[in-house]
């Protein structure tokens, strides 16, 4: 069994370009440009590597996510993630499979494929950190398992619980109820029938408002008014939110939200 001091403490600490490349792959499906393998620059408009560089705030993000990942040193146990390509695997089991629940997830990451023996597993706890920052990768919203607690120490806001029972798609329903805001009681200047961006613009919020705007990197948090302080959370990792809707945008209108997540999974694990 491996010693405490053969145990990297932060094993995904460095981000290399290779695995930021990716990282686009496995969330997008993003082809494999042989341009791009040379210079980026080289890319013509119409392939997706061209807007790599707009993904400059999410890859710095991205870095600052998993370098903060310290897996548990208990004598004997690995980690749960060892290496970027550990994390990837999730993403994809989780975009392969999004109304399966994490628990079962869980076991067949860990306890079929990637050990020999119960014993050799890694704990729990970092089981379920390295799904909760799988999911945070690939959906913008900080979750956590069981222990709740730790995760706002950890992370500095308030996770949506992830329990074991449930699947990354009923985590995403949970973080973003389906309810419409806008009604025909509503007043007639917030119908459906009016532009209600005008309201909801940057000028209005700062001018009108007399309210500042401060970046955030989880989605629930966007547009969240903090009265006392004076200020709207506004989410700033804009470029993802329009890779994620290019990857879905062949999908029927009618298409599920499972099917809008499981659109373009590459070579998901088996």
């Amino acid at each position: 069994m491996p010693s405490r001091s053969n145990v990297d403490p932060y094993p995904l600490e460095t981000t290399t370009e290779a695995d930021l490349r990716e990282l686009s792959q496995v969330l997008w499906h993003w082809h494999d440009c042989a341009a791009a393998r040379g210079s980026i620059s080289d890319c013509g408009e119409e392939c997706p590597w061209s807007r790599y560089i707009k993904l400059a705030s999410f890859h710095s993000l991205y870095r600052e996510l998993v370098a903060a990942y310290v897996p548990d040193l208990d004598y004997g146990c690995p980690p749960a993630l060892s290496c970027h390509g550990n994390l990837f695997d999730i993403i994809k089991r989780l975009k392969a499979q999004p109304d399966v629940s994490r628990a079962q997830l869980m076991s067949q990451c860990f306890g079929t494929n990637r050990v020999a023996s119960t014993a050799e597993m890694p704990t729990m706890e970092d089981q379920e950190r390295a799904f909760s920052l799988a999911a945070r990768v690939m959906t913008a919203v900080a979750c956590s398992g069981e222990d709740v607690e730790s995760a706002v120490l950890e992370l500095g806001v308030e996770p949506v619980p992830w329990r074991g029972e449930t699947s990354i798609l009923e985590l995403l329903l949970a973080a973003f109820p389906l309810a419409s805001t806008l009604s025909l009681a509503s007043p007639p200047r917030l119908r459906k029938d009016h532009d209600t961006k005008l309201f909801l613009s940057a000028e209005t919020i700062v001018k009108v408002g007399q309210l500042r705007l401060t970046p955030t990197d989880d989605l629930r948090s966007h547009l969240n008014l903090d009265y006392k302080a004076g200020t709207v959370q506004i989410y700033q990792q804009t470029a993802v939110l329009k890779e994620h809707l290019r990857a879905t945008k062949s999908l029927p209108a009618q298409s599920t939200i499972a099917e809008e997540i499981r659109v373009s999974v590459p070579n998901p694990p088996s």
